[in-house]
Formats: structure tokens, sequence, C-alpha cells
């Protein structure tokens, strides 16, 4: 009688089903460096959905307030709500401090450890930029310090993985009469 089980292609039965083991894994890689570089793509290409540009006077005098126009524009087709604006905070160790934003705000990440100062507006006055619609907003700041400061401005929008930037850069002059400024 001869045996259910034929011993003699068992070592190609095993070398088969590990090559299965093989190719199945390889297309599992595959598939998910695909989905990975699809998720990193979708979260690059986030960025610039509100387009950003500041106006600043060309030169401020030291320790008097001046105002930023900050513009903000949504480029994309949904209702974009605007959660907090970030200043560099090295621009805030060398002398420029925030006086005033509207809409109101209150100062977030106070412990120093993120590169921004970040300004969070009030959940009730959280601005909504609509599809294509532009809006100006007016940041007062006072420079303590003579010198050019040159940093961004970062824009956060809810739901949005990464922030828009808007570059800022003001030169800053000693008063001619300190005294006359105060």
């Amino acid at each position: 009688m001869q045996s259910p089980f034929n011993f003699g292609e068992l070592p190609m039965r095993l070398k088969s089903r590990w090559q299965k083991i093989l190719v199945s894994s390889g297309l599992i890689a595959v598939m998910l460096a695909a989905l990975g570089g699809a998720v990193l793509a979708y979260l690059g290409s986030e960025a610039h959905i509100i387009e950003a540009q500041t106006e600043t006077p060309r030169i401020v005098l030291a320790n008097q307030a001046f105002d930023v126009t900050l513009t903000l524009h949504n480029t994309s087709d949904s209702p974009q709500e605007l959660i907090s604006i970030g200043v560099e905070r090295d621009l805030l160790h060398q002398g420029l401090n925030v006086v005033e934003m509207v809409p109101p705000y209150r100062e977030g990440d106070t412990t120093g450890q993120s590169r921004w100062a970040e300004f969070t507006f009030a959940i009730q006055r959280r601005p909504t930029l609509q599809p294509d619609e532009a809006l100006r907003m007016r940041i007062a700041m006072v420079a303590t310090q003579p010198g050019t400061y040159s940093g961004d401005l970062a824009i956060w929008a809810k739901n949005q993985a990464q922030a828009d930037y808007a570059p800022l850069t003001v030169v800053v002059v000693e008063h001619p009469a300190p005294w006359l400024g105060r």
C-alpha cells in the first residue's frame, strides 16, 4: 500500500511555500511604500491653502508702535477657519513685541519650546475665510531695539497639517529724540 503522503515532494512544497511568502511580502512592502508616498504627497500639497502677504512700514522708530497688515487669501475650494498666527520666537527674543491683534487672541505656547510664539484666536471670534475670500488683519507691534528684524509669520487653519507662511521684515532705527517718544 502506498502512503498518502509523498515525502519526496516535501522539500519542493516548502520551497514553493517560502517563495509565495516572499513574493507576498514583497508585494505588501511595495503597496505600503506607495501608500506612504501618497500620504506624504497629500500632506505636502496641503500647504498654501491660505496665501499670505505682509505689509510693513519701510522704517520704524524704536519703542514706537507700528502696524503690520497681514492679508490672507483662501485659495482652496472650501471654507478655512483660522486658528492662530505664529511669530518666530527669535524675533521676539531680538526685541519685537506683539501689542495687539484683531481679532482678539491669547498667547499659546508660553513654555518657549516651539519655534513659534502662537497667538490663538478666541473660538467665538475665529475668522472663517470662504473660498476665494481675502481678509486683512492688523497686528500692532513694537520693536525695542534698533536693527533689521527678518523672519516669518505662520498661519494655521483648522484641520491643516502644515502652516502657511508670510515673510516679515522690519527696519528699526533709534528714535532721534527718545525722550519725545515716551
